[in-house]
């Protein structure tokens, strides 16, 4: 991880008329495959409280090239076909100083 790494906060929801478990899978192993990308640092979901349909994805990447990267990935390609969620907002940020000191050194260490 570096000061030109990218975060990307993407909150999504799987679409009513979707089975929830079939959406949490699909999720789930998107997830699983955005690890495997080379410029993916890490990827995570959190599923809502409050919405049980509602997600947060969490994603870092190496630079604005892996992001872009990622959008050609075939499994990328594949969630977004599938139409199994609804893209509600994305945003994206770099590393603030204090991260940059203290967090993101550790979470550095996840891949």
């Amino acid at each position: 991880m570096n000061e030109n790494s990218i975060f990307i906060t993407a909150q999504i929801k799987v679409k009513p008329h979707i089975e929830l478990n079939s959406g949490i899978a699909a999720i789930e192993a998107f997830c699983v495959a955005m690890n495997s990308e080379e410029n993916c640092i890490f990827a995570y979901a959190t599923q809502s409280i409050q919405d049980e349909r509602h997600f947060i994805l969490w994603e870092c990447y190496r630079d604005q090239s892996g992001f872009d990267e990622h959008f050609s990935m075939a499994h990328t390609q594949e969630f977004i076909q599938a139409g199994l969620t609804e893209l509600l907002n994305v945003e994206s940020s770099t590393a603030c100083l204090n991260a940059k000191l203290g967090y993101l050194s550790l979470v550095g260490q996840v891949k």
